[in-house]
């Protein structure tokens, strides 16, 4: 190949990159064939050959890499899990609510016992969720089905409910989805 063809080729390379969106196939084919006159064969196929970070098969363009991307205390290079911050807070349920005989009613949410009377904001975001998904807080845990269990625990998957107003600021509630306890 000479000077000239390599020019070619590679204007030719360029191009394709473009109008295939930083994508091209490349097929080498066998010249002795065509110079004898006869029909040529494929010598080699190259089939994604990319100018960018493309991922083959499905043609989906990456970004250029950043070092911010790398960096623990930049949401650009966080993980999604902990956030950057290399650690995972999880429920351990059987600290959460240590005794299953109670019902949400009595407190069986350790870390709200001390608050939950009937008048409490967490009494309240209790009775809420019963309320939306249709089970009671006056059932003991242990007879609670797991599916209304985990819904206390792990929070309403997005689906918004209603709030409780802080009774200290009047209103009538505001809808969000619950967080859960973690």
């Amino acid at each position: 190949m000479n000077v000239e063809d390599r020019g070619r080729i590679s204007e030719s390379l360029e191009k394709a990159l473009d109008i295939g969106d930083q994508l091209a196939n490349v097929v080498i084919m066998d010249g002795d064939q065509a110079a004898g006159g006869r029909e040529p064969k494929i010598k080699q196929e190259i089939p994604f050959l990319k100018s960018s970070h493309v991922q083959q098969g499905d043609s989906v363009a990456l970004t250029e890499l950043d070092p911010r991307e790398f960096s623990f205390n930049s949401p650009h290079g966080a993980c999604e899990e902990c956030k950057g911050l290399g650690t995972k807070l999880t429920i351990e349920p059987d600290l959460v609510i240590p005794n299953q005989r109670l019902t949400l009613a009595e407190g069986a949410v350790r870390p709200w016992s001390k608050t939950t009377s009937r008048l409490s904001w967490y009494s309240k975001v209790l009775e809420s969720l019963g309320k939306e998904f249709g089970f009671s807080i006056s059932v003991a845990v242990k007879d609670l089905p797991k599916k209304y269990l985990d819904i206390v625990l792990y929070g309403t998957d997005g689906k918004k409910i209603r709030m409780p107003a802080d009774s200290r600021f009047g209103g009538s509630g505001y809808d969000a989805p619950f967080q859960g306890l973690e």
